[in-house]
């Protein structure tokens, strides 16, 4: 996925503008989702999933966010996801 950041993203204003401007660019649309238990979203654009999104908590806020964007990782998402599953 082009300009994704390969980096850490660091700082509450950066993360936020860096996460929405991807989500505009992209026309990307969220959906909460468990990722292993904690809180998270799966990330689509024009029907298909391109992202997960783990988030790591900290006192009620997101200190942390994981893109998972790899297809070898996400084409099990999608097998669970077409057999009606929830993939967390």
């Amino acid at each position: 996925m082009g300009g994704v950041p390969r980096e850490a993203i660091a700082g509450r204003l950066r993360v936020a503008k860096t996460l929405l401007a991807f989500l505009k660019s992209r026309k990307v649309t969220l959906a909460p989702m468990a990722v292993n238990g904690e809180p998270g979203a799966i990330a689509y654009a024009g029907g298909e999933v391109i992202a997960i999104l783990a988030f790591e908590m900290r006192d009620g806020l997101i200190t942390r966010i994981h893109g998972i964007a790899a297809p070898e990782k996400l084409s099990y998402v999608r097998s669970r996801l077409d057999a009606g599953q929830d993939p967390g």
